[in-house]
């Protein structure tokens, strides 16, 4: 299915750096955003947290704010 969106400079710019650091598509990027979004919405929506383990192993939590549309 194709799609349009509207995004800005610095977010397209992310976009691209993305698809090339993984050595992929923009299209893959987008696919795997969405997923990773979905995963998360999921979760928090039954109680979980989001954690991230930094390099000296210490835990810390993960705050989404909410972007208005």
């Amino acid at each position: 299915m194709k799609i349009t969106a509207e995004i800005s400079e610095s977010l397209l710019e992310t976009l691209k750096n993305l698809a090339e650091q993984r050595g992929v598509s923009a299209n893959t990027v987008l696919s795997q955003a969405i997923s990773t979004e979905n995963f998360i919405a999921q979760n928090e929506a039954a109680g979980s947290k989001l954690l991230i383990e930094k390099p000296n192993h210490t835990l810390a939590q993960v705050t989404r704010k909410r972007v208005p549309e």
